[in-house]
């Protein structure tokens, strides 16, 4: 049922089941499945100023702590959403930018020089 509203967008009831399937259940299996979902929320709302995509990513960090690891997808997962609670990665000047091509890397290239002046870089 989570699925079904992460899938339309109802993220603050999928949110709600899944927390109370996790607080409801030591299967790891189980919790594995919720971990996905609570990451999905997160994707599909792409904010880290996000209420429900905060409690989310505060049980998935729980999660993690308590269980280490899940599978490489869902390990996968946690990862980007990690990277999108840290920092708002997609903003909506790059994210209509399509995803393949030499003339996209080239141009993503320049986005992101003009951006990030090289004064905010450092090399190791």
């Amino acid at each position: 049922m989570a699925e079904l509203y992460v899938g339309t967008g109802e993220n603050n009831k999928a949110l709600e089941i899944l927390e109370g399937i996790i607080k409801g259940t030591d299967n790891p299996n189980i919790i594995r499945g919720c971990i996905k979902q609570l990451c999905r929320i997160i994707i599909s709302t792409n904010s880290s100023s996000d209420e429900i995509a905060k409690n989310s990513y505060h049980i998935i960090k729980d999660q993690h702590k308590k269980y280490s690891n899940f599978s490489p997808m869902v390990d996968g997962l946690i990862k980007d959403v990690t990277e999108i609670m840290q920092e708002e990665k997609i903003t909506a000047h790059n994210s209509s930018l399509p995803k393949a091509g030499a003339d996209v890397v080239a141009e993503t290239f320049w986005i992101g020089i003009n951006i990030y002046p090289l004064t905010q870089f450092t090399l190791h």
